[in-house]
């Protein structure tokens, strides 16, 4: 896809992160922890629109949208058959799973599954946008908060939205033991 354009396409749109900033709750200092490599920053609707951008300016891609792929299979080394949920089957060059390590795609591929190991945390999640950035925080990174206390078990994480208005997200991940402590 970088030839198509993509890469330009997103760097364009996202917000570039270069750095995880761990916020102390007891000092309140913040300490950055560069990024080897920088990585994008998009919400997902914003992945979408740009994804559906480039491809529909490439001449032989075909865009199908709510079509969930139940497998992909290769067929040679050039084709890959595509089965959806709907029952009706595709081939294809190449197909985008964008449900991360819990997409169908990527576990059609035995020689993806070592590149990520699957855990699964006993944890809920909440989250929210705010619609304004703190002018204290910088940009380019996400911010990983925990509270003081041990006590405490949830974290929060808060990163810029790349949307024309500048805004937030931010997600508080609570561990079941929270649910046993506030009912």
């Amino acid at each position: 896809m970088q030839e198509a354009g993509c890469l330009e396409a997103a760097a364009e749109a996202a917000n570039e992160r270069r750095f995880v900033y761990f916020y102390d709750a007891e000092s309140g200092n913040v300490k950055a922890m560069p990024k080897q490599s920088p990585g994008l920053g998009f919400t997902r609707p914003l992945l979408v629109s740009v994804l559906e951008k480039v491809a529909g300016e490439c001449p032989h891609v075909t865009l199908k949208r709510g079509s969930g792929v139940s497998q992909v299979t290769k067929k040679d080394n050039c084709c890959l058959e595509v089965n959806l949920e709907d029952g009706s089957v595709e081939l294809a060059s190449h197909v985008i799973g964008a449900d991360g390590k819990w997409s169908n795609v990527r576990q059609s591929f035995p020689e993806l599954q070592a590149q990520f190991t699957m855990e699964v945390c006993p944890s809920f999640g909440v989250h929210m946008n705010l619609p304004s950035f703190p002018e204290s925080m910088k940009t380019d990174g996400t911010y990983v908060i925990k509270p003081s206390s041990p006590d405490c078990k949830f974290y929060i994480i808060a990163s810029p939205r790349p949307e024309i208005d500048t805004g937030m997200s931010i997600s508080m991940v609570c561990y079941d033991q929270t649910l046993e402590k506030y009912p």
